[in-house]
């Protein structure tokens, strides 16, 4: 009988589920519901770095992109026409003033070439002055008596005005291999044209430096305009971590006025 017994245990413990093994206290049957139960906004997860995790820029600061690439901003707000346009014009700036400046090089080389086949220049001086007096006087001689003269008039001014007269009668005269001679007028005319073509091509390269600037300020402002409108003439620059840096203006022709406001929102 008591075997009996036994077998019939054994087979309705081998009968039961796999689960019904796991036998939890009520205590801990409770504790699983409540986790079971709970919706993810009862354990909110907190961001590692909230600081920077709500980071923006307005108008304004989306539009500085064009300050450093002209058309940056308007590929970033999706006006790609404007965007090729600018950075097309930008592309095109840079190709003149790289071609304006080896053009000025090469014809700076052509004309002090000239000044040391056709006056006689040695030396291999650098500064400009120089060689603007080459293209200015028929020799040196010349060139350094203008010098001594005006030295004279300086010195004399300064002594006058009981200064201490700091001009000596040679200074910037100029000897050895830095003199000159023109072999003729003509050759000294050729030599003038060839230094103002050389000084053109530079012109042209300094101009497109300020074009460089103008096509920045101009796809900068074109971007402000593009980028929406904003309510009661207030500009939103940048926003971190909650704390807002903007700008509002009253555009009243009578009485214009501007602030730079900065605060945090709740």
């Amino acid at each position: 009988m008591v075997r009996l017994f036994a077998a019939v245990a054994l087979c309705v413990l081998f009968a039961l589920p796999a689960d019904a093994w796991a036998q939890v206290t009520p205590m801990e049957s409770l504790q699983r519901e409540a986790v079971q139960q709970a919706s993810p906004e009862d354990n909110p997860v907190k961001a590692a770095s909230p600081m920077f995790a709500n980071f923006g820029i307005g108008r304004v600061g989306e539009a500085s992109w064009s300050l450093l690439v002209p058309g940056w901003s308007q590929f970033r707000q999706g006006h790609t026409g404007r965007g090729i346009f600018f950075v097309s014009l930008e592309a095109a700036i840079w190709t003149v003033y790289g071609a304006s400046q080896a053009q000025g090089n090469s014809r700076e080389n052509s004309y002090q070439d000239f000044a040391r086949g056709f006056a006689g220049v040695q030396g291999d001086r650098s500064d400009d002055d120089y060689w603007r007096a080459v293209g200015k006087f028929k020799d040196s001689d010349e060139y350094n008596e203008r010098v001594r003269r005006d030295n004279r008039v300086e010195a004399e001014e300064q002594e006058l005005n009981g200064e201490t007269v700091t001009v000596g009668i040679n200074d910037g005269t100029v000897g050895g291999g830095d003199v000159w001679a023109w072999t003729s007028g003509t050759r000294l005319f050729e030599y003038r044209e060839l230094r103002a073509d050389a000084q053109t091509a530079f012109d042209r390269a300094d101009a497109m430096l300020f074009f460089a600037i103008v096509n920045r300020l101009v796809a900068f402002v074109e971007a402000i305009r593009s980028g929406g409108e904003e309510p009661d003439n207030k500009v939103e620059l940048y926003e971190v971590g909650g704390f807002e840096l903007s700008a509002s203006v009253d555009p009243n022709p009578l009485h214009p006025s501007g602030a730079l406001l900065f605060g945090r929102r709740f």
